[in-house]
């Protein structure tokens, strides 16, 4: 189960990993991208199912699964424990959840150069303050699992041009509502 699965890249991009008698269940909040993720990766029937889904209340029996993915998307749930305590109860007691998350500073070089060029925009609230990060997330999983282990993923970006970072920028939230603009 991948609860936020977004367009489905994770699992576009890893087919040749994918074991040809598992299940996979792709779920996200957003209809679109349940839909996005059915249109990339176009699996036969019975392979896949799609569900628009929210992680607070999954649809699932306990014990239903034997990986679970949360990638990305805890902090931006708003009812975070018990989307937490409902990962744990769809996971069989062997089962493994994957949840991954950037730490406090993600982006951090980043947000205070577009604030030296742009003040207006400022930077953004440390992820920490958004609720769930590597910083803190450790101690909400401990909520409801017995064991959290983390392993860091040290990243770089290179950037080449800056239009594109540009674009970037002001899609993100609190750009948006400082500039007015509303993207989707």
């Amino acid at each position: 189960l991948e609860v936020g699965c977004g367009t489905g890249a994770l699992w576009s991009q890893n087919r040749d990993r994918v074991s040809t008698g598992w299940r996979v269940v792709l779920g996200d909040l957003s209809a679109g991208m349940v839909r996005d993720a059915r249109r990339l990766l176009d699996e036969p029937a019975g392979r896949c199912l799609w569900l628009a889904l929210d992680a607070p209340c999954l649809p699932f029996a306990a014990g239903s699964f034997d990986l679970v993915l949360a990638n990305h998307m805890l902090y931006h749930v708003a009812e975070r424990g018990r989307a937490i305590r409902e990962l744990r109860r769809v996971l069989r007691d062997t089962g493994t959840l994957v949840a991954a998350t950037n730490g406090e500073r993600h982006l951090a070089s980043l947000l205070e150069l577009a604030a030296r060029f742009a003040p207006a925009l400022g930077a953004a609230p440390p992820l920490a303050r958004t609720g769930f990060s590597l910083d803190n997330g450790r101690q909400q999983l401990l909520q409801a699992f017995g064991r959290v282990e983390r392993r860091d993923f040290e990243d770089a970006l290179v950037v080449t041009e800056a239009g594109p970072l540009a674009d970037y920028l002001c899609s993100m939230e609190h750009c948006r509502s400082i500039s007015g603009r509303r993207d989707e």
